[in-house]
């Protein structure tokens, strides 16, 4: 296949669907694994998925999510009553819910705790878009200025505004969220975050960083990434999940 810069580059398998529960919770349990390998969480963080053809929401158990076990998750309504499952609910369900209440074009969250969300979180500075791969944050990831995701309404009225243009959300002293149509753009997102973050971090340190303008990235879109042969989400999954494969 010649791609419009001219050059010839092997297919790559389009986006993996997860149509079946049973898809979604492996999918689920292998998010966990990968960002607990690649250090954005450690005993804390917490991943959740739409069912598809129901209201409700698929969410891991309120425990370290590199050790959750399939049977450990838990399904939950929309006000975050348990529908089915035996073990206890993460804790900020009501993030979660915020999020997919606010965008209905969202089907998976992940909630991570790395250290670039923290260290930006503190600066109550933006990530940007830095880099090719930082196209699919949106045009920034934008801080929350309050620690206390319990989600009053005026927590979760902000969080909404900052979301509605964005795949994520920085949480000052508590970590960040991405999120996407399923769980594999989620957690792909959770990866080009903390990598976007980290070059703009050391970049920062030597100058002024030089971000992607809005036409860059428009072009990206046009010309690139959304190619239907080439899916940057279904590349970076394959070799993300094969670092954690039994």
């Amino acid at each position: 296949m010649i791609k419009p810069d001219g050059m010839e580059r092997p297919i790559v398998a389009v986006r993996k669907q997860l149509k079946s529960l049973d898809e979604i919770k492996d999918a689920m349990l292998t998010a966990c694994r990968i960002m607990d390998h690649f250090g954005l969480i450690q005993g804390f963080g917490h991943v959740t998925s739409r069912i598809p053809g129901t209201a409700n929401i698929l969410v891991t158990p309120k425990k370290a999510p590199g050790l959750a076990r399939k049977e450990e998750l838990v399904v939950v309504d929309m006000n975050g009553k348990t529908v089915a499952g035996t073990a206890t609910p993460l804790g900020e369900i009501a993030m979660h819910l915020g999020i997919y209440r606010k965008r209905p074009d969202v089907g998976a969250v992940c909630r991570f705790h790395s250290e670039m969300a923290s260290v930006f979180g503190a600066l109550k500075r933006s990530v940007k878009v830095i880099h090719a791969l930082g196209y699919v944050l949106g045009p920034e990831i934008k801080v929350l200025d309050s620690s206390d995701i319990r989600h009053t309404p005026e927590v979760t009225a902000e969080m909404g505004r900052l979301i509605a243009d964005s795949w994520g959300v920085i949480f000052r002293g508590n970590g960040a969220a991405t999120f996407g149509a399923n769980v594999i753009d989620a957690c792909v997102r959770a990866m080009f975050f903390e990598e976007s973050a980290r070059i703009q971090y050391k970049a920062s340190l030597i100058g002024t960083p030089a971000y992607l303008s809005a036409a860059e990235v428009d072009r990206r879109n046009e010309t690139y990434w959304n190619m239907p042969e080439y899916d940057v989400y279904a590349r970076a999954w394959e070799y993300y999940s094969s670092k954690v494969s039994p």
